[in-house]
């Protein structure tokens, strides 16, 4: 795949997890975490794993779209709020 959506809250394995996986298999597809966690800490520490994306869930019907596609085009996208 291109883009993988991960939340950070997944069964079996948190998206942090998969994201380090994927770093580890190196995989070429670009990360974009959709999760309900806005805190600072959480948002960095996806960054840290080399995510592209950080879609708010609230936010997600508005930006999902377009944030995936940012992604795709090879640009950052974050959920303003």
């Amino acid at each position: 795949p291109q883009i993988a959506v991960l939340d950070v809250d997944m069964p079996e394995m948190d998206g942090f997890a998969a994201a380090r996986e994927l770093r580890r298999r190196r995989s070429s597809a670009k990360i974009v975490f959709l999760t309900i966690h806005s805190e600072e800490d959480l948002f960095n520490a996806a960054m840290d794993l080399g995510a592209h994306g950080y879609i708010l869930k609230d936010s997600a019907v508005f930006e999902i779209v377009n944030g995936i596609k940012a992604v795709a085009e090879g640009k950052f996208f974050v959920s303003a709020s």
